[in-house]
This record gives C-alpha cells, sequence and structure tokens, in this order.
C-alpha cells in the first residue's frame, strides 16, 4: 500500500474550497462599511439585531472553517496563508476604521489609540516583510499563538461593539489587545531576524 493511501492530496474541488471561504471573507469587508454607513444615517442602534454583528460572526466563522477545512484536506498552501492573512488584516483593520469612525449609536465607541496600535502592528510587520525580501531571507505566514491571541481580542472587540457592549467594559478590553498586538509584532519580529 503506497502513502497517498494514509494522507491522500487534495483533489482540486478540495484544495480551493478553503481560498474560497477566504476570498468571500474578503468581499465581505465592503459590505461591512456599506452597511455600518447606512445605518448610521438611518440612526439604527447597536445589537445583536444589527446586520453589522452577523457580518462579523459570519467573517469570524468562515475563518475558522477555512482554515479547519484547509488542515483536514491536505490544502494548505502559501498562497491561501497570505490569502488568510489578508482578509483577516482587511477585516480588524476596516472594521476598527468604521467603529472608531462612526461610534454611537451603530457601535459602542471604540479607542482611537487602539486602531494606531493595530495600525502600527500591522505596519511594522509589513515593514519586516519587505525588508526580509530584499534580504532574501524566508518569509512565513504561519499564525504564532501569540498572534492568534492578538487577533482574536481584536476581533471580539469588533463584535463587543457591534453588539453595544458598555465602553466601561470595552477601554480596559482595548488596552489588552493593544498591548497584545504590539507584543505580537515585537515578538514575530525578533523571530524573524534571529540569526539561523
Amino acid at each position: 500500500m503506497n502513502s497517498s493511501a494514509t494522507s491522500p492530496s487534495p483533489n482540486r474541488v478540495q484544495a480551493w474550497i478553503p481560498n474560497l471561504l477566504t476570498g468571500l471573507r474578503l468581499l465581505l469587508v465592503p459590505v461591512f462599511v456599506v452597511v455600518a454607513w447606512d445605518r448610521a444615517e438611518a440612526g439604527a442602534a447597536a445589537g445583536w439585531v444589527s446586520p453589522t454583528f452577523w457580518l462579523v460572526v459570519v467573517a469570524g466563522a468562515s475563518d475558522l472553517l477555512d482554515g479547519y477545512l484547509a488542515r483536514r484536506w491536505g490544502a494548505t498552501s502559501r498562497v491561501g496563508a497570505l490569502l488568510d492573512a489578508v482578509a483577516d488584516k482587511s477585516l480588524q483593520f476596516t472594521a476598527l476604521v468604521t467603529i472608531v469612525l462612526l461610534g454611537r449609536p451603530v457601535f459602542t465607541q471604540l479607542p482611537l489609540w487602539l486602531l494606531v496600535a493595530v495600525f502600527l502592528r500591522d505596519f511594522v510587520l509589513l515593514a519586516g516583510w519587505i525588508l526580509l525580501r530584499r534580504l532574501e531571507r524566508p518569509v512565513s505566514f504561519e499564525h504564532e499563538i501569540h498572534g492568534r491571541v492578538a487577533t482574536t481580542l481584536v476581533l471580539g472587540l469588533v463584535l463587543a461593539a457591534t453588539l453595544g457592549v458598555a465602553e466601561g467594559i470595552l477601554l480596559p478590553a482595548s488596552a489588552l489587545a493593544a498591548a497584545a498586538s504590539l507584543l505580537s509584532a515585537g515578538a514575530y519580529i525578533r523571530r524573524a531576524f534571529r540569526p539561523a
């Protein structure tokens, strides 16, 4: 019996389904912005009936599902990892900008410094990636546990803001997410430039 029987390669459909889910998540980003602005003009309030809440839920579920399917079917790839990272960052940053700009009553207001911290993290990571490419050093798009924690905290805040959770609760949570984001950026840079 050959090894392919125990570790089957994904067929074409299986190979593309995770990437398709990631692409659909990217498409939800502009939808989130349009819906949020429409609700702001209408003076609609945050809450579990808000479509912005459910858009974030669907986006988060697709993130979990595409990763699970890619691992289960052995369909992981550098392209898929890159698309996943782009979709995650696009959703995070766009949702944060929208929430900070619009605030109440559509969302619970999140602090501007949280947005700055997330922007600095992503700017540092992008600058590090460009530098590594120039130095012709290998670049990995794999998530580390600290990156997952930071991402989860930020998306949790986005979800809570769409629900209208009180600012008194979200403010300390925002401080925690900002600190986790900056510490995560430092950890990624330290790993990237660690001597071989």
